[in-house]
């Protein structure tokens, strides 16, 4: 839990006439992270890699038009998988479906199109209808002319007045917000006139397809079985599609074992004779990359040697974190990887946030609210908003926990939707705020010195003893913290000075002073001891900022944990302001109104300095984000690739 998977590096040399048969199994074993420690000259883009790419790009864009249709999903197991396939059958095969993408795309944009019109007119038919217009009294007559179409409200006045004096009549009604449904009739000798004028007023004309109903009842049936039909050869064509992106599957463990090898052929080095491959394996999996090798290239010809991580390698890094703490690896992602070396922090954090949150949001009702929201998105399939439906399943487990927590610290202050109706088993805080203030502080102590510790253990195992023992974070700052926290204890007590140096004290303030002068002293101590080539006066003021943001950063990040005690105080004087309002707008009322705002704001803000107490005041104690991620070689599906 708190340590990465195990690695070993890997050094592979074979005749470079066996590099793609060794290469194919590396990505088929997909557990190797290949690297490339020296410059090597990339590969020109090749006929293989440029055909897999493109059937790439073409099943992408097939399953964009054609979507995840349940007849894919059904009849994929109805072809085989190839696993060695002939370049030419592929690329037949590409070019056959890519004559079939561009006949169904020309035919999709014309029933499209056709499916817009329909939908046009069928909203002018509507109006007709409303009006007891019909189709066959539009147009240009004998001796007069109908025109009907929509023109904006504003313009209806001076439509009214330029054909003032002339034959026609305007006959208008109420058509779409701001807009009016205008019927124009007249003698053919004012049609020109009133042609150019609708057009200045920007009129949308209605025009009809030839062959409908002139009644409209009638023709809006006709238009729609019109759309239906065209909607149903949509699909058709889609799902002839869906047809055709499910025979990629015959291909895909060729193509994508392809393009991982030509992936793989950029990071690997050579010579004349000789491929060199390097590169990280979980130490798990050496014996059967061993055999692997040897099953495709005779065992004398085989040079791979495996070696430990050193402290200056950039080792890939997967933590297996299991259950419910794995929910809460989106924390520690959110700051990077952890180095190899490093302490995975990720049980940590989960343990410390839910806690917190507990403590500054102890209450058994509006707990159970958050572990009720918690199970509402682990049953989010298809997610919410801008989460996938994993997101959402670790987000609703990180609620259920803290508001688990909040309603076991809900039972030790006896809060109920800001009631009393349970006693408290150990104190309420807004009776007992010096109590709650100190219980603060000694959790933010614990976890201040829990920090310093796991900087000290980083350090050690990065084999950095001299940063291990006179770091400002490590056993020397340790000691100043520990001996500062009497100190301030005794000073309380007495509130003199003169304190320090009374028997029983002196002591340790002398470890204090002693600890602040080694951490004031230590980047010098570092470049004597590493024989660095840095002035020593550039080295003493490196080490006076160091002592002096050891003396104010601790005191401020410790004096930061009262904000635990502040909002559990705040909690209770909600409470409290429940109970002064109830007069005013009753009981219930008043009870339901604050409980809303604890939820909402207290309760996402207990969240959010939840977050922030554990990334500022503790995390960057310790915690530094160079490492690298496992990703090791590995054929991905091609439904993983949309």
């Amino acid at each position: 839990m708190f340590r990465p998977t195990s690695m070993k590096r890997f050094y592979l040399a074979v005749p470079i006439e066996y590099e793609e048969v060794v290469l194919k199994r590396i990505v088929e074993l997909s557990a190797v992270q290949l690297t490339r420690d020296i410059p090597v000259e990339s590969l020109e883009k090749n006929e293989l890699l440029e055909l897999g790419q493109r059937f790439i790009r073409l099943y992408e864009r097939i399953k964009s038009i054609a979507g995840g249709s349940a007849l894919e999903k059904n009849a994929k197991e109805h072809y085989d998988v190839q696993p060695q396939v002939d370049p030419s059958v592929v690329k037949s095969f590409l070019d056959k479906i890519e004559a079939k993408l561009d006949e169904s795309m020309k035919t999709m944009e014309k029933l499209q199109e056709d499916i817009g019109i329909l939908k046009v007119t069928e909203e002018r038919l509507a109006f007709l209808r409303t009006y007891g217009l019909k189709i066959d009294q539009i147009g240009n007559f004998p001796h007069i002319f109908v025109k009907v179409g929509i023109i904006n409200s504003a313009s209806l006045p001076r439509l009214r007045s330029f054909t003032g004096g002339t034959s026609v009549v305007v006959v208008s009604g109420t058509a779409r917000p701001r807009e009016n449904l205008v019927a124009t009739i007249g003698l053919n000798e004012d049609r020109q006139l009133t042609e150019k004028i609708l057009k200045l007023l920007n009129f949308e004309e209605f025009a009809f397809p030839e062959n409908l109903n002139p009644d409209p009842a009638k023709a809006i049936q006709e238009v729609r079985d019109r759309v239906r039909s065209d909607e149903s050869q949509v699909q058709k064509t889609k799902e002839s599609l869906a047809k055709a992106s499910i025979e990629f599957h015959t291909y895909e463990l060729w193509v994508t074992t392809t393009l991982r090898v030509e992936e793989a052929k950029g990071l690997v080095a050579r010579t004349k004779t000789k491929c060199l491959i390097h590169g990280w394996i979980p130490s798990e999996k050496t014996e059967l990359l061993k055999s692997k090798i040897e099953e495709v290239v005779p065992a004398d010809k085989v040079y791979l040697k495996f070696e430990d991580p050193k402290p200056e390698d950039k080792v890939p890094v997967e933590f297996k974190n299991k259950g419910l703490i794995s929910s809460f690896e989106v924390f520690t992602n959110l700051q990077g990887v952890p180095d190899y070396f490093e302490v995975n922090p990720t049980a940590i954090y989960a343990i410390l946030y839910v806690t917190m949150f507990g403590m500054m949001f102890g209450d058994i009702g509006c707990g159970a609210i958050f572990v009720v929201l918690g199970f509402f998105f682990t049953r989010l399939r298809k997610g919410l908003l801008m989460f996938s439906g994993q997101a959402a399943r670790k987000i609703g487990i990180i609620l259920m926990t803290c508001g688990a927590s909040a309603v076991f610290f809900g039972f030790l202050y006896g809060e109920f939707f800001l009631t009393k109706i349970t006693p408290a088993i150990l104190l309420k805080p807004l009776d007992n705020i010096p109590e709650i203030s100190i219980i603060a502080l000694i959790f933010g102590v614990g976890q201040i010195m829990l920090a310093m510790v796991l900087n000290t253990i980083n350090k050690l195992r990065k084999q950095d003893s001299l940063t291990a023992v006179f770091g400002s974070r490590s056993i020397t700052g340790i000691a100043y913290y520990s001996a500062g926290i009497f100190l301030a204890i005794a000073f309380i007590n007495k509130m003199s000075f003169s304190v320090f140096l009374q028997q029983g004290v002196y002591l340790l303030t002398l470890i204090a002073l002693v600890s602040l002068v080694l951490i004031f002293l230590s980047p010098a101590i570092e470049a004597f001891v590493r024989h660095k080539g840095a002035r020593l006066t550039e080295k003493l003021v490196e080490g006076f900022g160091e002592g002096l943001e050891t003396l104010i950063v601790l005191i401020a990040n410790s004096v930061s944990y009262i904000r635990l005690a502040a909002f559990a105080v705040a909690h209770g004087a909600l409470g409290l302001a429940a109970i002064i309002f109830a007069p005013t707008i009753g009981t219930l009322p008043s009870f339901i109104l604050m409980n809303v705002i604890v939820f909402v704001i207290e309760g996402f803000a207990a969240l959010i300095q939840s977050l922030r107490l554990m990334y500022y005041e503790f995390s960057t104690k310790f915690y530094v984000d160079n490492g690298i991620r496992y990703q090791p070689l590995r054929i991905i599906p091609l439904e993983t690739k949309i």
